[in-house]
C-alpha cells in the first residue's frame, strides 16, 4: 500500500479527496438531467437555479484537487514525487489531450473560479457567457478516482481499506452511469410534479 505524502497515514485526507470525487460526478450528473429534460419554454427559477448551482459546486470541487498547489486534496499531495510529470502525462493520454490543452482547461475553470464563483471581479460578465465545458473535469475525475485508489487498500473490512460508495461499486465511472439512472427518474418525475406550477 502506498501512502499519502503526509506522514503518518491520513484517513481524513483520503476521505476528504474521495467526497470531493463524488461530489464532482454527483453535480454534473444532476445538471446534465436538469438541463436535458428540463422545457426550454418552462422558465421556472427553482431548476435553472438548482442546475446553476450544481455547475458551480463541480467546479469548486475539481479545483480542489486539479488546479490547487497545495490544497490539502490536491493531486499533487497524493503523487509521489518522482511521478508528478508521469501522472501529468498519463493523465493527458487519457484524456486526448496535450500538456499545453490541459494546462488551459485548468486555467479556464480556475479563472471561472475566482471570478465568477468565489468572487465578483469587476469584469465578471464576461464569464458569465463562458461557461466552461464539464467534459474534461468529469473525464479527469474518472482517472484521478483509480490513480488514487491504486495506492490504498482495498479491503473493506481493514481499518484502513476506503469503502467509497455504498451502491455495489468503487469504480466512479460506473456509479456515476447508475447514479445518472436514479436521479433521471427523480428529476422527470419532479418536473412533471411541478410544471404547472406559476
Amino acid at each position: 500500500m502506498r501512502k499519502l505524502q503526509t506522514d503518518p497515514y491520513d484517513i481524513k485526507q483520503v476521505k476528504a479527496t474521495l467526497e470531493a470525487l463524488a461530489h464532482i460526478v454527483r453535480s454534473i450528473a444532476i445538471k446534465r438531467v436538469i438541463d436535458f429534460n428540463l422545457d426550454k419554454n418552462l422558465y421556472q427559477n427553482s431548476w435553472i437555479t438548482i442546475s446553476s448551482n450544481c455547475y458551480d459546486l463541480a467546479i469548486i470541487e475539481w479545483c480542489k484537487i486539479f488546479s490547487s498547489k497545495d490544497g490539502y486534496i490536491c493531486f499533487k499531495k497524493a503523487t509521489p514525487n518522482d511521478e508528478k510529470k508521469g501522472f501529468e502525462a498519463r493523465l493527458c493520454k487519457y484524456l486526448e489531450i496535450d500538456k499545453g490543452g490541459y494546462s488551459s482547461y485548468v486555467k479556464e475553470l480556475k479563472t471561472y473560479r475566482d471570478k465568477l464563483i468565489a468572487h465578483t471581479d469587476l469584469d465578471f460578465d464576461t464569464y458569465i457567457k463562458q461557461h466552461p465545458c464539464l467534459d474534461i473535469a468529469l473525464k479527469s475525475t474518472f482517472f484521478y478516482h483509480k490513480y488514487f485508489l491504486s495506492y490504498y487498500q482495498k479491503d473493506h473490512n481493514s481499518e484502513m481499506g476506503i469503502s467509497f460508495f455504498n451502491h455495489g461499486t468503487n469504480d466512479l465511472e460506473d456509479y456515476y452511469n447508475k447514479y445518472n439512472i436514479q436521479v433521471l427518474k427523480i428529476i422527470k418525475q419532479a418536473i412533471e410534479s411541478t410544471k404547472d406550477i406559476d
